[in-house]
């Protein structure tokens, strides 16, 4: 009879199939396919994103049986194959330290010249191997819709320009140029262009690219430090990685870190939490070949639209074999993970910034609107909607623009404070609303 394998040995053959998978990535055609998996996991580390890639690269959400259970209501499917992947499983030691003076940071002494000790208790990080299921393996109760979907034709796209600015770490203009350059990066000016009259996803893949560039291959501001606070995840085990950046304040940090209520017990049971960190002030760009920046550039590029759900297509990646076949394994892994933080941390500051920007127009169309208004007409996209207070509540009817056909309309029983407030739920309900609903006088 065979002898079970051990943890450790089971680790072992697992860390060995990385590295394997890791080079064939870069020369196959999965590479694309890999970078889809890293968006719909931006914030696991490398090695369990190769993982689940290899195990099984149309996972969109995985979780422990026990988990998928007891948090999700959802059973694991009888005759699934679990995913392994990597877990962070730390245990606590006590250990005899000298007592250091606050002052002098020296030992301090006892009245017989002996050192004194404490006994203080740390955290050795350790990590298993243990077995998650993606979503698609389970039945049970439906999960709760993401709040951050957007569809593949660049929903909401003048907000998401707009998050886009705010995330990018220098100013983004558009302007007339060649066909054959979709935009650039200005190391003298610290600015970004990008070449007018694009479709929508060719600008936003564009302004992505260079905004990759403005932050891994900056090297005007390579040694300047780099001001302001990031809110980070931090594990029981003591890993960290990037959440959120560019606060400029500590206490602005901090006010994010609490409204977002975050909190991950993964599946040991260990906890991560938000913390907030100055940013580091040595800050420095590694001089790479041009080839190897745009593979970067590119790369974050592709996995940030393919998170929101925005198709660029992946015919950028066809030297991706040949630009791969004289680098060493670290050289690839390293490319990984800088492609990897670089695109988790740019997802998160555009959800932060998308979501704020959808508060402040809410509260413009309120602000907007007199006192008790009886009745106003909106244009929704490309649709005007009219909407008039009831003793109950609100009528409203959609109509067409183009045509001013009536499309649909209907009662909303509610109590209501201000119209635009009425506007957004029927907007909701209807899901329509890509573009801030604006008021219109028609008088």
């Amino acid at each position: 009879m065979a002898e079970k394998q051990n943890s450790k040995d089971k680790l072992k053959e697992i860390t060995a199939s990385i590295e394997d998978g890791i080079k064939e990535l870069f020369q196959s055609e999965t590479y694309a396919q890999y970078l889809q998996t890293m968006s719909r996991f931006h914030h696991y580390s490398v090695n369990n994103q190769v993982l689940i890639h290899m195990q099984k690269p149309d996972a969109t959400l995985v979780a422990g049986f026990n988990k998928w259970k007891n948090q999700f209501g959802r059973n694991v499917i009888k005759g699934e194959h679990g995913i392994k992947i990597i877990a962070p499983t730390p245990f606590k030691k006590k250990i005899e330290q000298e007592t250091l003076d606050p002052d002098t940071h020296l030992p301090m002494l006892d009245a017989d010249g002996k050192v004194i000790t404490e006994e203080k208790t740390i955290q050795i990080p350790m990590y298993k191997p243990v077995t998650v299921f993606d979503v698609s393996q389970t039945e049970g109760k439906p999960l709760p819709q993401l709040a951050h979907d957007l569809s593949g034709n660049v929903a909401n796209y003048d907000v998401f320009m707009e998050a886009l600015r705010r995330s990018s770490p220098v100013p983004i203009s558009m302007e007339v140029m060649g066909g054959g350059m979709d935009g650039y990066f200005d190391l003298e000016h610290q600015d970004i262009a990008i070449r007018r009259g694009m479709s929508e996803v060719q600008t936003v893949s564009a302004v992505i690219h260079e905004m990759a560039h403005a932050l891994l291959h900056n090297r005007k501001t390579a040694d300047e430090p780099a001001p302001g606070w990031n809110v980070v995840m931090v594990s029981e085990g003591g890993t960290k990685r990037a959440f959120s950046s560019g606060f400029e304040t500590e206490e602005e940090a901090e006010k994010f870190a609490e409204s977002e209520g975050w909190r991950y017990v993964d599946e040991n049971e260990f906890e991560w939490r938000l913390e907030v960190e100055e940013a580091s002030s040595e800050v420095k760009v590694q001089t790479l070949s041009r080839s190897t920046e745009e593979v970067q550039a590119e790369s974050i590029s592709y996995a940030v639209c393919a998170y929101y759900g925005i198709a660029t297509g992946d015919n950028s990646f066809g030297y991706i074999a040949s630009w791969s076949k004289d680098k060493t394994l670290p050289e690839l892994r390293e490319s990984l993970e800088v492609i990897s933080k670089t695109a988790d941390g740019l997802i998160n500051d555009i959800d932060r910034h998308y979501a704020e920007i959808l508060k402040e127009r809410e509260a413009e169309l309120i602000a907007a609107e007199p006192a008790m208004a009886m009745e106003r007409l909106y244009a929704v996209d490309e649709r005007y909607l009219h909407v008039q207070r009831t003793d109950t509540g609100v009528d409203y009817t959609i109509y067409d623009k183009a045509s001013m056909k009536e499309l649909d309309g209907g009662q909303l029983d509610m109590e209501i404070s201000t119209l635009a407030g009425a506007v957004l739920e029927i907007c909701n309900s209807h899901g329509i609303g890509q573009k801030a609903p604006r008021y219109r006088d028609t008088g």
